[in-house]
């Protein structure tokens, strides 16, 4: 890393989650990814079709492929970029079909989303984790070393109240990595004090953590642009996320859930649940870790982390960016599209 004066060089981040979509949407989530992040891995939660399949996973890089060959014609895909892709685990999913995602050099994981949690497209995901026909599944991918992504969040059906689903759901966090002390899990998004707390104690647990998560709590929610699942939390957990980003720890990585909407499918009376933070993510994440004095940290938690966890090469390219306030556009895509921080200043921009 240099900081020389008004600008900081560092090694490109790799964003560990991000849900790419399809179409115009996926369009305009890579457009700004590929200008930040080195590695970018796709969530499998697509709605017209999840990629749960080796065919399912043949149709959707190809869409990738199509929308990054458009992004270099454009001129706004200039260097290298990887894509890797998580694996819907459904109960459908045999050890086969482990050893076929194994043997693709982009799978990087099997994606766990409960059945009914209240997240989107999570329809046709695992409604017992501790379910007899799922241990072979499981049993496979810790033997072959396949890692297992989970979003660990209980659902609000019973009348759990939702600011306490993923604390719920630490009890399965907990069995499945006491089940299978071999198997590599990643939680997902972890929001809270506790759900870090469990991460520092599990020997074979890591968590991706998000920009907003470390910068925004629930009070913001008040916008329908800021509703996520798992739900932003209180200043409190917000502060134990920031400080375990900042930790140096290898159980803690950059992975910001970008997860782009129509504007009209946010403001309205049932919100699509999702932050786009592909336009703004870094510029804040450099913020936040400069203002509590841990740049020093930075890329171990942006690059190293993720590299350790899913054994990745660090890669030696770079990005630069600029010391300029400016102030996050309230829209894109002619005002379909609102990003996060839309309207609010940051320090930091990309140098041209």
């Amino acid at each position: 890393m240099k900081l020389d004066g008004n600008t900081i060089t560092f090694r490109k981040p790799f964003d560990l989650h991000a849900h790419l979509r399809t179409g115009q949407l996926m369009y305009w989530t890579l457009k700004y990814l590929v200008q930040y992040y080195r590695v970018i891995v796709a969530m499998p939660n697509i709605a017209e079709r999840p990629i749960c399949t080796l065919d399912d996973l043949i149709w959707y890089r190809a869409q990738v492929n199509a929308v990054l060959d458009q992004l270099r014609r454009e001129g706004i895909l200039t260097e290298e970029v990887t894509i890797l892709y998580m694996i819907k685990l459904t109960p459908a999913t045999t050890p086969e079909m482990i050893r076929q995602f194994k043997r693709e050099k982009d799978v990087i994981g099997m994606k766990y989303y409960p059945a009914d949690a209240p997240t989107t497209n999570a329809a046709g995901g695992i409604a017992d984790l501790r379910a007899k026909s799922l241990a072979p599944v499981l049993r496979h991918m810790e033997f072959c070393g396949l890692p297992f992504s989970g979003h660990f969040q209980h659902s609000i059906k019973t009348g759990l109240d939702l600011f306490y689903t993923e604390q719920s759901a630490l009890s399965d966090l907990r069995w499945l990595a006491e089940e299978y002390p071999n198997l590599r899990i990643t939680v997902e998004h972890a929001s809270t004090a506790e759900t870090i707390a469990a991460i520092y104690y599990l020997d074979n647990v890591r968590a991706t953590l998000t920009v907003h998560h470390m910068s925004k709590t629930r009070n913001d929610a008040l916008s329908p642009h800021y509703i996520c699942m798992p739900p932003l939390q209180t200043s409190h957990d917000r502060q134990i996320v920031l400080k375990a980003a900042m930790s140096g720890s290898p159980k803690f990585m950059l992975g910001n859930d970008s997860a782009i909407h129509w504007r009209e499918k946010k403001e309205c009376r049932n919100p699509a649940t999702g932050i786009w933070n592909a336009p703004t993510s870094l510029c804040k994440l450099v913020e936040l870790f400069e203002e509590s004095n841990s740049l020093d940290r930075w890329e171990f938690f942006s690059s190293g982390a993720g590299a350790q966890a899913y054994d990745l090469p660090l890669f030696d390219d770079e990005i630069t960016l600029r010391r300029e306030e400016w102030t996050v556009p309230h829209s894109y895509a002619e005002g379909q599209l609102v990003p996060f921080l839309s309207e609010e200043k940051l320090a930091w921009r990309l140098a041209e």
